[in-house]
C-alpha cells in the first residue's frame, strides 16, 4: 500500500483491505488482529522500535535477494548494487534533521537555495524563482491564461539549459509544443506553421544551450500523483533523464489516491502529493489553481477568489495570481494585471 500510494494505510483503510482480499477464518483473525492493534496503549517504545526496524531489514533484504537472482539471470548488473544497497537501509531514517548547534555553517550559506528562473521579469520579487521541494502556482479564472503563463516560465527554464518536464492533463502533446514554439519565437499561436524554418532554427539553437523539454500527456482524471512519479523515475532510468523543474498543467485535473466524500478533501490530497513529489524529487513544481466566480471578470484577485483547494494554498511557497478587468478588455485584449498573492521567499 505505501509503494503504491506514499502513504501509511490508515486502521480503516486496512479493513476494506481484508475485506476485499481475504476470505473465511483468515479474514476474521485478520479483522480481529487491527481491532487489537487500534486498543493497545504502546509501551516500551524503543524496542518496538528497534524490533520493527529489524523485521523490516530481514524482509526487505529477503526479498532483494530474489530480485537480485532475476537480475542476474538477466545480465542487468547495473542494478543489483543500487537494489542491494537500499534493501540494506530498509527501516533506517534517512535524515537525522538539522543540528542547530553544530550545523550553524550550513543554515548560513547565503546560497542554500538554488532557485530556478520562471519569468525574468517576476524572478526578482519571488526570490529568483521556487527552489528545490518548493512548490508554486498560478491562479486565474477559466480562460484566464494559466497555461500559457505556465509555458512561458517553463520556456524560461528550458532556455536556461534546465531539463523540464511539462504534464498536460487538458492538451494534447503537440498542441502544448505549439504553444511552445508560439511563445518562444514570439509568433501568433496560429500562425505557427507558417514558420517551421525559423521554430526549427531556433529549437536547434535552444538545443546547444544544455537543457530538454519533455512534454507528457495523461488523460483528465486518469493520473494520480503516483502515475507522475513513475513516469520521472522511468525518464531517470530509461533515458537517463533527470529533470530540473516540473510543470503540472494543471493538479486539479489529478486523480486522487484515496477516494473521499467531500472534493475539496480529494483536492487537499492531490496537493499534498505534489508537495511530496517535489521533496522527494529535490526539484520545484509550478501548477496552476482555478478561482471561483468572484474571481472571474476581475483584475483583483485574491487569495479568497480560489475554488476549493484551500489545501494547495497552504502547501504553496508562491502564488501568483492574473487578472483581468472586462472594462479594459476592448480597449486593451491582451492587458492583464498580475499579482503576488504568497511568497515565502521575499516580500508579498
Amino acid at each position: 500500500f505505501f509503494a503504491k500510494y506514499r502513504e501509511v494505510a490508515k486502521f480503516s483503510t486496512l479493513k476494506d483491505l481484508i475485506n476485499e482480499k481475504e476470505k473465511g477464518l483468515n479474514k476474521d483473525h485478520l479483522l480481529g488482529l487491527i481491532e487489537k492493534i487500534e486498543e493497545i496503549k504502546l509501551e516500551n517504545v524503543e524496542h518496538v522500535k528497534d524490533s520493527s526496524y529489524r523485521f523490516f531489514k530481514e524482509r526487505s533484504v529477503k526479498n532483494c535477494l530474489f530480485e537480485l537472482v532475476v537480475d542476474w539471470k538477466k545480465h542487468n548488473y547495473d542494478s543489483m548494487k543500487t537494489k542491494l544497497e537500499n534493501a540494506l537501509k530498509a527501516g533506517e531514517p534517512k535524515e537525522t534533521g538539522h543540528n542547530y548547534l553544530k550545523d550553524t555553517a550550513k543554515r548560513l550559506e547565503k546560497d542554500f537555495r538554488d532557485p530556478i528562473s520562471f519569468i525574468k521579469c517576476l524572478d526578482q520579487y519571488i526570490g529568483g524563482g521556487p527552489a528545490a521541494g518548493e512548490m508554486a502556482f498560478v491562479m486565474a479564472p477559466t480562460g484566464g491564461g494559466k497555461s500559457m503563463f505556465l509555458v512561458a516560465g517553463a520556456a524560461t527554464a528550458l532556455m536556461d539549459g534546465k531539463n523540464v518536464v511539462y504534464y498536460t492533463l487538458e492538451l494534447s502533446e503537440e498542441v502544448v509544443g505549439q504553444r511552445f514554439d508560439a511563445f518562444i519565437n514570439q509568433i501568433g499561436l496560429k500562425n505557427v506553421w507558417d514558420f517551421s524554418d525559423v521554430i526549427h532554427e531556433r529549437a536547434d539553437e535552444i538545443s546547444k544551450f544544455g537543457g530538454s523539454l519533455i512534454i507528457k500527456e495523461f488523460l483528465t482524471g486518469q493520473a494520480t500523483i503516483n502515475t507522475l512519479m513513475a513516469h520521472l523515475r522511468t525518464l531517470e532510468t530509461t533515458d537517463g533523464f533527470k529533470p530540473d523543474i516540473v510543470f503540472i498543467d494543471y493538479g486539479d485535473l489529478l486523480k486522487p489516491t484515496d477516494s473521499f466524500s467531500e472534493k475539496r478533501h480529494s483536492l487537499d490530497s492531490i496537493y499534498v502529493g505534489i508537495r511530496g513529489m517535489a521533496n522527494e524529487f529535490r526539484i520545484p513544481i509550478w501548477s496552476a489553481l482555478q478561482t471561483n466566480r468572484t474571481g472571474m471578470d476581475t483584475d483583483k484577485v485574491s487569495l479568497s477568489t480560489v475554488g476549493e483547494t484551500l489545501g494547495a494554498l497552504r502547501a504553496a511557497d508562491i502564488v501568483i495570481s492574473i487578472g483581468r478587468d472586462p472594462d479594459d478588455l476592448e480597449e486593451n485584449p491582451h492587458a492583464a494585471k498580475i499579482g503576488i498573492l504568497k511568497n515565502r521567499n521575499g516580500a508579498a
